[in-house]
C-alpha cells in the first residue's frame, strides 16, 4: 500500500471524526488512490 493509501484512510477518518475500521469498505478517495498506485 503506497502512503498516499494509508493518507487517505487517514483524512477520511479524521474528516468523519471517528475511528474507521473498514466495516462498510474503503472510503471512495482511498479506493481512488489504490487503483491509481496500481497501474503506477
Amino acid at each position: 500500500m503506497d502512503n498516499k493509501v494509508a493518507h487517505a484512510l487517514v483524512v477520511e477518518g479524521l474528516k468523519r471524526a471517528k475511528v474507521t475500521h473498514l466495516q462498510n469498505g474503503f472510503p471512495q478517495l482511498a479506493t481512488i488512490e489504490a487503483e491509481e498506485d496500481c497501474q503506477r
